[in-house]
């Protein structure tokens, strides 16, 4: 009898191990109830970016290194601004292979000029030009006609417009350049603007008065303006003779013809 139950527990003992070992490896193959509660951990993706980097500077008509204040454009979003010196680089670390860039540089004494870069140079240079600081002088060269002399030392006005005022007796003033409607900023004080070419060195033009009757003290006024690019608060780049009402670039100059 004794020695039954002891059979009897062996035999109970090994099919209790067999079960346990096979609901094991049973259980194995199928995925825990608890993997259901796990929640779903996303496929990380490795994107690969390769930047370069390239020197922002500004140079002047003659190659010579200029300081400018610049901004640095990149899928229509300002990404960078700052000064450029001259006497260190400015490099831009960030140059994406797949992006254009635009540099925009300008100074108080260089014109705003713009250039689009990417990762195949190393440099990303403005060629800017200097706001000239003219005089105008006036001369009589017949009864109705006058010369305007403009002269500099250097630097350019850049598509000068040129208005003028007058009093009643006089009929009309007028050049061979073309009648432009702007700047509308002065059309409200001058009776007329002409647009001239962009002035890179000294030059003259003719100007006729031609007047209603007798000269009685009369007058004309003449303001020259230059036309500037700016930009605005979103980065785009705007052409006008102001910025806002503010005159920016060269500074407007006003003088006038005296008829006694």
């Amino acid at each position: 009898m004794g020695k039954g139950i002891w059979i009897f527990l062996a035999i109970f003992v090994f099919l209790l191990i067999f079960l346990i070992i096979g609901a094991a490896i049973y259980l194995n193959k199928l995925p825990s109830f608890l993997d259901f509660l796990k929640p779903t951990e996303p496929e990380i993706v490795q994107i690969q970016m390769n930047y370069t980097s390239f020197e922002l500077l500004s140079k002047d008509s003659n190659n010579i290194k200029i300081a400018t204040d610049y901004m640095l454009i990149g899928n229509n979003t300002i990404i960078a601004g700052g000064q450029i010196p001259t006497d260190k680089l400015e490099i831009y670390n960030l140059v994406d292979a797949n992006i254009t860039y635009t540099l925009i540089t300008h100074s108080k004494d260089y014109y705003l000029e713009a250039v689009t870069c990417d990762s195949s140079t190393s440099k990303c240079q403005t060629n800017n030009m200097e706001i000239a600081s003219p005089t105008v002088n006036i001369e009589k060269k017949s009864d109705n006609l006058y010369a305007i002399k403009l002269k500099s030392a250097r630097g350019i006005i850049r598509q000068p417009a040129i208005c003028f005022a007058w009093t009643s007796n006089i009929l009309y003033v007028r050049t061979s350049y073309i009648r432009i409607d702007e700047p509308r900023e002065v059309r409200r004080n001058y009776d007329i603007c002409y647009l001239l070419e962009t002035v890179t060195q000294d030059k003259e033009f003719d100007i006729e008065v031609v007047f209603f009757s007798e000269v009685n003290n009369d007058k004309v006024d003449i303001i020259l303006l230059d036309k500037v690019r700016y930009v605005n608060d979103n980065g785009i780049i705007l052409d006008n003779y102001f910025r806002d009402g503010e005159d920016i670039g060269m500074e407007n100059i006003k003088t006038s013809i005296s008829f006694q």
